[in-house]
């Protein structure tokens, strides 16, 4: 994860409770305003990003193997 990565993680992270709908619930009490969906960094995690923020995580995901610098 890069720095720039990491902040955005962490504003994410801290404007999570903005983006949960006051009115759909949907999916459950973690339902995302319209035009957010579900980060899914990992099983559980249910903050709400936008739909490219989450396709970010998962090619950042995706690539993680291939990120490692050997010893």
């Amino acid at each position: 994860m890069t720095p720039t990565q990491r902040a955005q993680a962490a504003s994410d992270n801290q404007q999570a409770s903005y983006r949960i709908s006051n009115v759909n619930r949907g999916y459950g009490s973690n339902t995302c305003r319209s035009g957010y969906v579900w980060r899914e960094a990992k099983p559980g995690d249910v903050v709400c990003v936008t739909p490219e923020e989450r396709q970010q995580v998962r090619e950042d995901n995706a690539a993680a193997r291939s990120r490692y610098v050997a010893k």
